[in-house]
C-alpha cells in the first residue's frame, strides 16, 4: 500500500526551482551588530519590490503579534528609528490595502490551486511572488475598487487560501514558523492591475463571494465589483456527501498510514483545520482530507 507523503511539498512547476530564499538578499542572524548593511539591503530591495509599503517589524517565526501597526503610515518609512528597527527584526510583514498604496495579497495555500490559478491568469506569473512552507503569496496593486479581506474556497466550501487586503498584513521576509526562511518564487516587482481583469477559475470562488440563486445543481455567484459594477460567475455545485462526514485524529492517521503525531504537526502548520468540540473530542472533515490528499499527490 502506497503511502502519503505530506512532508514535502511537490513542486508547482518548474518556477519552484527558482526559489531564492530572502536569505540571499541579507543575513538573518539579526541579533548581530555586523549585519547592519546586509539588513538595509533588504529593507531597500523589499520596497523596490514593493513600491510605496509600510513594512512591519515582528520576530522571527512571528506572523505578527498584539502589539498595535494599524497606525502606522507610508510617512514612517522615512524614519530612521522605525527603519533602524525593521533592521533588526527577525521577520519583515506588509501592511496591506490602502495604507500601502492599495496593495493586495492573494494567498494560496496548496501548490495545486497555484497551478489552476495561474493558468487562468498567465500574466500574474509576472508579478511579485513569495512563498512560506507551502502554496505561494501572490502581491498585486490595483487601480480600482477591489473586494475586501476574504477567505478563497473551493466548489466544496473548502478553505484553499485568503484574499488580504485593508486591515490586514502578510509576512513577507524572515523565518515561517515551520522553521522555513521565507522564499521568492517570482523576484520581480509588484504589478498594477484592474480588480475585473482577474479570472477566478471554476475551482476557486472569488473573494467575499455571495450566494445569490440557486437552479438546481448549479449556483450562481455575484461579487461585487464596484458600486454600479457586478461580475457574476455560475458554479456547478454538486451535493458533496463527504463533506458531511468526519473523522478522529486516529482515522485520519490510519488513512494516511502515519502516526497521530504527525496529524498534530500538520495541523499545527496550519494544512489542517479541525473542528473542535470541547478539548478532547478533535474531528477532521473529510472533504478537506481529500483536498489536502489532491494538493500532496500534485
Amino acid at each position: 500500500m502506497n503511502t502519503l507523503q505530506l512532508v514535502k511539498e511537490p513542486s508547482n512547476n518548474n518556477t519552484s526551482k527558482q526559489h531564492r530564499p530572502l536569505t540571499a538578499i541579507a543575513s538573518l542572524s539579526l541579533s548581530s551588530k555586523t549585519n547592519t548593511s546586509a539588513n538595509n539591503q533588504r529593507v531597500r530591495r523589499l520596497l523596490e519590490l514593493l513600491g510605496s509599503a509600510v513594512l512591519l517589524p515582528w520576530p522571527a517565526g512571528s506572523k505578527g503579534g498584539k502589539r498595535k501597526w494599524k497606525d502606522r503610515r507610508l510617512v514612517d518609512m522615512n524614519d530612521p528609528t522605525y527603519l533602524a528597527e525593521l533592521e533588526t527584526s527577525g521577520n519583515i510583514g506588509v501592511a496591506l490595502g490602502k495604507r500601502s498604496n492599495r496593495l493586495v495579497t492573494i494567498n494560496i495555500d496548496y501548490d495545486h490551486y497555484v497551478d489552476v490559478f495561474l493558468q487562468a491568469n498567465p500574466s500574474l506569473a509576472e508579478t511579485l511572488r513569495t512563498r512560506g512552507s507551502r502554496g505561494c503569496v501572490i502581491w498585486l496593486r490595483f487601480n480600482d475598487k477591489y473586494p475586501a479581506t476574504g477567505k478563497l474556497r473551493n466548489l466544496s466550501g473548502i478553505r484553499v487560501g485568503a484574499w488580504r487586503a485593508d486591515g490586514k498584513q502578510t509576512i513577507i521576509a524572515g523565518t515561517h514558523r515551520s522553521g522555513m526562511q521565507y522564499q521568492f518564487a517570482v523576484e520581480k516587482p509588484v504589478i498594477t492591475i484592474n480588480y475585473r481583469t482577474i479570472i477566478w477559475p471554476k475551482d476557486i470562488q472569488p473573494p467575499n463571494a455571495i450566494r445569490s440563486k440557486k437552479v438546481g445543481t448549479e449556483e450562481k455567484v455575484a461579487v461585487c465589483i464596484s458600486d454600479d459594477s457586478r461580475q457574476i460567475q455560475t458554479y456547478s455545485r454538486r451535493p458533496n456527501k463527504a463533506a458531511d462526514q468526519l473523522l478522529s485524529p486516529k482515522e485520519v492517521a490510519e488513512r494516511w498510514s502515519c502516526s497521530t503525531e504527525t496529524v498534530k504537526h500538520r495541523t499545527r502548520d496550519g494544512l489542517l483545520h479541525p473542528i473542535r468540540f470541547n478539548s478532547r473530542m478533535i474531528r477532521y472533515s473529510l472533504s478537506e482530507i481529500i483536498e489536502v490528499e489532491a494538493g500532496a499527490r500534485t
